[in-house]
């Protein structure tokens, strides 16, 4: 099953969770220094999501309500770019 799991949906995951917690008790200090660098891309990562599901609505919209089928066509391209984009 990890096998599915793209590495930026991983690293996206490694960002929240840093984010919640920036340092557990007894960590080394690289592994410290490596959560605060993370813990700072936070913000970055929100807004990649965040467009990325506003784009993923937009197209599905156009899927499903649309009677052109360019429109459609370049709705399940642009739909496939984010896709592959997350799970790569």
């Amino acid at each position: 099953m990890t096998e599915l799991i793209g590495e930026q949906i991983r690293f996206v995951s490694k960002v929240i969770d840093a984010h919640r917690r920036p340092v557990d008790a007894g960590v080394s200090p690289k592994e410290a220094t490596e959560r605060g660098q993370l813990a700072i891309l936070y913000t970055r990562v929100i807004m990649q999501a965040g467009i990325s599901a506003a784009v993923v609505a937009v197209c599905l919209w156009i899927i499903a309500t649309s009677s052109n089928e360019t429109a459609q066509k370049g709705a399940f391209g642009l739909l496939g770019t984010v896709l592959g984009y997350w799970l790569r």
